[in-house]
């Protein structure tokens, strides 16, 4: 119990490390960091932990793969194998050997609690997952005879349990928990030595079945890394990192697997309440309530040994997910679609009352008298669970989601169904409809190679012009004079300044909104600190754009309404300072910026870059689409210029008498 209580709390810990993670990446990371795909290899030696007495060290190896998304979080799957080996006090013996696969969700701590270090070569780094296990496993006597065994496919010798793994191997489900310790040597090679512990579903690893799930393996492990490629970021396409806080509410069916018949007949309802944090556009992390019933029939043919009077459950998770089709096709905020894996870990509290056919009762999970309770909440039983599945959902609104999720929660106890068979087979399979809740939106600008080289050009200048007014007032009355249409004394001069401003206002993928920005705001605020209070504005000219990847009618209408939403931003800021009554505002939606996008590209220095700029020069804009997609392919930093594009360019004139 303590085991599974403080692998538990380490968890939920580790889970909650990306809330204070970004928190420290805001400083630099998003500039410094780039992203990396390694490969690693390592060996070491494997301890089983079970019920022998005398514990033996076994050689095992593995193979890994491994993505470094951001400075602090990274994904790793590792592939191995490796032998197991412990010894009885009777002189009885041990033996196996196994194939393991996990993914596994690591954390960079030393950035997490020093902050983002370029060049930092020590690094500490836990790392939790899960997977699967292919092993067999063999006890001998003290005369070296096989006593019982399992995994061994087509054994003929006596006591032999086969699987359905790799080569009849039995299969259990892996919870590898540890951590690294690190030093990178260069650029592209490190070196580093771990220690992961696994949590194993079985109770066979040591061939001693005695129903408590207490196998574990122990590995200590020393290898090396080495960076394979550098800034490969499948997420580069977004423009925007937004994370929001959000809430669910969920309902459905369950039905309950194990030693009894599980039918539809036996579906049960499941409601579930939770709340959670969405993170880099397309992670979440969130925790989750659920209770439903548990229902079944214990029969063989038509004959009833047992039924389920009653059973119900309670079990609280945290799940980590992330949207598919984001990973792949690049986020999109109005995309009404995202499809869902995610994995969990909990604790399950439940109680059930089984009835056999005799009358007798079994009980698990009542803390009454005569009855043997549990350790969990009421004197409920306890277990742990993992929760997979997929969750399919629909974007109703800014603020509403509906989704379908099916999940499977593997429970870590036989007894579920109140039978307890050793098989360790229980889970529950649930459907259920819900409604999120989504916060507002946190967003911020993300930064990507083009932009750390190239700032975004939103520029803010004011071209002053009274001397040249001047000039001509006084060439005019110099003139006057000498024709004696006026005399010298009649004209009282004054001075006026004219002013003619520019600046740019940025804008979203997609959005004509989402302007009320810092950088736009200063940028607003830069013009009219140069054109200083008691101007009085003359006109406003407002030409919106769109980058030219989407299609131009939808382009059009985006522009348009880019330039009626950045004129009334700009009339709400520059009025603060600037008199507007009367201006005359024009706006523009000016469609695709063909013409930006070829002068971006001819300032490009990769290879065909003038050849891509000559060629949409020379198209019309029916063909350019094709021609664009086309050298997107080829050429993907194409798409870092799209940014800069899409816009509206503000033309302020104004004029203060003084």
């Amino acid at each position: 119990m303590k085991k599974i209580v403080t692998m538990i709390v380490t968890v939920l810990g580790m889970a909650f490390v990306p809330f204070t993670s970004f928190g420290q990446e805001k400083v630099n990371a998003r500039t410094d960091f780039k992203d990396y795909i390694y490969i690693s290899g390592d060996a070491g030696l494997m301890f089983l932990n079970g019920q022998i007495d005398n514990i033996k060290p076994a050689f095992d190896c593995r193979l890994g793969l491994g993505y470094q998304m951001t400075n602090v979080l990274g994904f790793k799957l590792n592939v191995g194998a490796g032998l197991m080996k412990g010894e009885f006090e009777n002189d009885w013996k041990s033996n196996g050997d196994f194939y393991s696969a996990d993914v596994n969700l690591t954390l960079n701590m030393m950035d997490i609690i020093l902050g983002y270090k370029p060049g930092r070569r020590f690094n500490i780094t836990p790392h939790i997952g899960i997977g699967t296990l292919h092993f067999r496993s063999a006890l001998k006597d003290e005369n070296d005879e096989f006593v019982v065994s399992y995994g061994e496919k087509g054994n003929n010798k006596p006591y032999n349990e086969s699987g359905n793994g790799i080569i009849g191997r039995k299969t259990a489900t892996t919870v590898p928990m540890g951590a690294s310790v690190s030093y990178q040597l260069s650029t592209h090679w490190g070196i580093y030595a771990d220690w992961t512990y696994y949590f194993v579903d079985t109770d066979k690893l040591d061939a001693v079945v005695m129903g408590d799930h207490q196998d574990r393996m122990n590995n200590v492990h020393i290898g090396a890394t080495y960076r394979i490629k550098n800034n490969y970021n499948p997420f580069i396409r977004y423009e925007e990192y937004c994370n929001n806080w959000f809430i669910m509410f969920e309902a459905g069916a369950v039905n309950t697997h194990g030693d009894i018949s599980s039918t539809f007949d036996y579906l049960k309802s499941n409601f579930g309440i939770g709340a959670g944090y969405r993170f880099h556009n397309i992670f979440s992390v969130y925790a989750k309530l659920n209770r439903g019933g548990i229902d079944g029939r214990m029969k063989s043919g038509s004959n009833i040994h047992a039924i389920i009077n009653y059973g119900e459950y309670y079990n609280a998770t945290m799940n980590f997910s992330f949207d598919l089709v984001g990973a792949i096709l690049g986020y999109r905020e109005d995309r009404p679609m995202s499809v869902s894996p995610h994995i969990g870990i909990g604790l399950i509290n439940y109680k059930n009352d089984l009835i056999y056919s005799n009358g007798e009762h079994a009980y698990v999970g009542y803390n009454e008298t005569g009855r043997k309770g549990g350790n969990g909440i009421g004197g409920m039983e306890m277990a742990m669970s993992i929760p997979a599945g997929l969750e399919v959902a629909y974007n109703m609104t800014p603020r509403w989601d509906i989704y379908l999720d099916g999940t499977v929660t593997y429970v870590n106890k036989d007894n579920l169904d109140g039978l307890s068979t050793g098989p360790h087979t229980d889970y529950l399979a649930s459907l259920n409809a819900g409604l999120r809740y989504k916060f507002k939106n946190s967003c911020e600008r993300a930064q990507n190679d083009f932009e750390e080289e190239k700032p975004l050009p939103q520029m803010s200048c004011c071209d002053s012009i009274p001397a040249m007014v001047q000039k001509a007032v006084d060439e005019a009355i110099k003139k006057a004079t000498e024709e004696g249409t006026i005399g010298a004394n009649t004209v009282q001069k004054e001075t006026v300044s004219y002013f003619k401003c520019y600046t740019d206002i940025m804008f979203p993928v997609s959005k004509s909104d989402r302007i009320d920005s810092q950088s736009n705001r200063d940028a607003l605020a830069r013009v009219s600190s140069e054109m200083g209070y008691g101007s009085k504005l003359l006109g406003i000219v407002v030409e919106g754009y769109a980058s030219p990847e989407g299609e131009n009618e939808n382009n059009q209408k985006l522009s348009e309404d880019r330039a009626k939403e950045a004129a009334d931003f700009v009339k709400s800021e520059i009025g603060k300072k600037v008199r507007i009554e009367g201006a005359e505002i024009e706006v523009i939606g000016m469609g695709s910026d063909w013409e930006g996008l070829i002068m971006a590209i001819a300032n490009e220095n990769f290879e065909g870059a003038q050849d891509v700029a000559n060629e949409l020069r020379n198209a019309d804009n029916e063909n350019r689409p094709a021609i664009l997609r086309k050298a997107m392919a080829k050429y993907p930093q194409i798409r870092y210029l799209f940014p800069q594009l899409r816009r509206a360019n503000v033309t302020i004139k104004t004029m203060r008498e003084e």
